[in-house]
């Protein structure tokens, strides 16, 4: 007999299949119980009630005068069950940052942490590279490991791979409909991971926050006045003297193991590795997920013989969880992007201007077979053929254009002279050329609105490159 209180219902068409979500009493570390259930009889969102439990369903089901607070004992589990202090990876540079974020860290875990113990309805969203999908993975894995270590039952959680940089309305249109299918007493959690710092956004999160908690985990440079930072929570480096080096997966995973102390160094090091970090160790396992993660990122297909659905966690975890298939995969993505990078060295053009060299790259000249394989994609394959292309120039440019995208990345050693996110905002707000852009101030891409603004908008860019390089 189990005594409980629903906190969340998962309606379905037929009220008979909803499925309730109740938290209990419990004796272990947390102090409650929770678990997803049908029930012989109706229950209402917030009904206390005595119960048989057995393999899913509620049975004998009777309302209890029960005068448990259990709203108290899921407080008081949260505050159990998150961890006091962030943990430090050994990286003081990196450590120090994380610190200084320390307390909006805490807030972000103590609220993830409640809405999984009540069963609140969840959607996580996270870019569709290396560094936005080790993060999910990294939260991913702690929840996981807290639900393991306290008896807990699989949250309602909705994982969803983001292809774009911005939250756009339809994206809030989205997850509206998503959240329409739930009644809980808790409101419904949105988690952003790497991407959305931007004015685009706005439409999107000013929707969004309307109806549900908003927490936003990004490192991508603070655009003024972007509605993002009304998020209920905002963590970004750049707010506590980081910049993007400090990877939005990184921390993530920091926010994660607040949660539960699980091991995530290669997981930590993937995301470091996929942004280009400096802090990265570049570790073995850290390399070799890094390359599987932005291998199945671009073309899940390839493991799993089908994209229809972006990639999720769970995916990933059956992956990293047989060794053989993941040593498969890490060595296939490498081969594949050497093979990529050497024609990309020999059809790339050069050009000279002052003490800079530009590259530039047609993507579509690269295809090296008649294969369905999307890997790699185009955004993230610049970064690997500007180190290539690079070599010994210490001030190097490569403009990669593909349909209508150019991808933009610079060397360090330029990008902090070079205001490459302002270049784009100046052509998307003062030309009729471009549809979207931003990123990075050393990997960024814009969106043309036609193909045949290309060469006026690589002109463009180049001219404000070279501009800044001359003051």
């Amino acid at each position: 007999m189990v005594t409980g209180t629903v906190t969340c219902i998962k309606h379905a068409s037929d009220a008979s299949k909803d499925r309730y979500f109740a938290v209990c009493v419990a004796d272990n570390s947390l102090g409650i119980q929770t678990c997803m259930c049908r029930s012989t009889t109706t229950l209402e969102l917030g009904s206390v009630f005595e119960a048989e439990l057995d393999a899913g369903t509620l049975s004998n089901v009777a309302y209890s005068a029960s005068s448990v607070d259990m709203a108290a004992a899921v407080r008081d589990a949260v505050g159990r069950g998150v961890a006091e202090k962030v943990q430090e990876v050994g990286i003081p540079d990196l450590d120090g940052i994380t610190l200084a974020m320390s307390s909006q860290i805490n807030s972000a875990a103590m609220l993830i942490a409640g809405k999984v113990m009540t069963g609140a309805p969840v959607i996580i969203r996270y870019h569709n590279d290396a560094d936005g999908s080790s993060g999910a993975y990294g939260i991913y894995k702690c929840i996981q490991g807290m639900i393991a270590a306290n008896r807990l039952c699989q949250p309602n959680i909705i994982w969803m791979m983001q292809r774009g940089i911005s939250y756009s309305d339809a994206d809030a249109e989205c997850d509206l409909l998503i959240l329409n299918g739930y009644e809980s007493a808790e409101r419904p959690l949105i988690i952003g991971i790497d991407f959305g710092t931007s004015t685009d956004s706005d439409a999107g999160i000013d929707r969004i926050c309307g109806a549900a908690d908003v927490v936003w985990l990004d490192h991508h440079p603070i655009e003024e006045k972007a509605h993002v930072l009304n998020s209920k929570i905002y963590v970004n480096p750049w707010l506590c003297k980081g910049n993007s080096n400090y990877t939005a997966g990184f921390l993530a995973c920091q926010v994660g193991k607040m949660l539960y102390a699980a091991d995530l160094a290669c997981i930590e090091d993937a995301s470091l590795i996929g942004d280009n970090s400096t802090f990265a160790l570049k570790s073995a396992c850290g390399k070799n997920m890094a390359a599987m993660l932005d291998l199945l990122t671009s073309d899940k297909a390839i493991a799993f013989g089908s994209r229809t659905t972006g990639l999720v966690p769970s995916e990933i975890d059956a992956v990293v969880t047989n060794k053989q298939k993941a040593d498969e995969l890490s060595a296939y993505a490498e081969s594949r992007m050497r093979e990529y990078l050497d024609a990309g060295q020999k059809l790339a053009k050069r050009h000279g201007y002052g003490d800079v060299t530009i590259y530039s790259l047609d993507f579509k000249n690269l295809s090296t077979d008649d294969s369905d394989v999307r890997y790699p994609l185009p955004g993230r394959y610049s970064s690997h053929l500007l180190n290539r292309l690079a070599g010994g120039d210490s001030e190097a440019v490569l403009l990669l254009y593909f349909g209508r995208y150019i991808s933009i990345r610079i060397t360090p050693s330029v990008s902090n002279e070079i205001n490459l996110r302002g270049i784009i905002r100046e052509i998307v707000d003062s030309t009729d050329y471009a549809e979207s852009g931003g990123g990075h101030n050393n990997a960024a891409s814009i969106k043309l609105k036609d193909e045949l603004f290309r060469k006026e908008v690589i002109a463009m860019i180049i001219g404000g490159v070279t501009a800044a390089l001359a003051q």
